[in-house]
């Protein structure tokens, strides 16, 4: 995430991760020099609630690309 940070030479990018098994996923972001794990892990077996999040992240992606950030 630091790395995507440097590559973009923007310290202000919002990066977001994903980290998954394939049967539990977890989410995070770097905003500036502040990391932030979501506090809950959320497995595949509910996938209305993987696939929820994964809209969120992305929503929050699309959004800072064409804020031009």
């Amino acid at each position: 995430m630091i790395a995507c940070q440097k590559t973009n030479q923007d310290d202000n990018l919002i990066v977001y991760g994903i980290v998954s098994t394939g049967m539990i996923w977890e989410f995070c972001k770097l905003m500036q020099n502040t990391f932030t794990k979501h506090p809950f892990s959320y497995s595949i077996v509910e996938p209305q609630k993987v696939l929820g999040y994964l809209d969120y992240v992305f929503a929050k992606c699309e959004k800072q690309i064409q804020s031009g950030l």
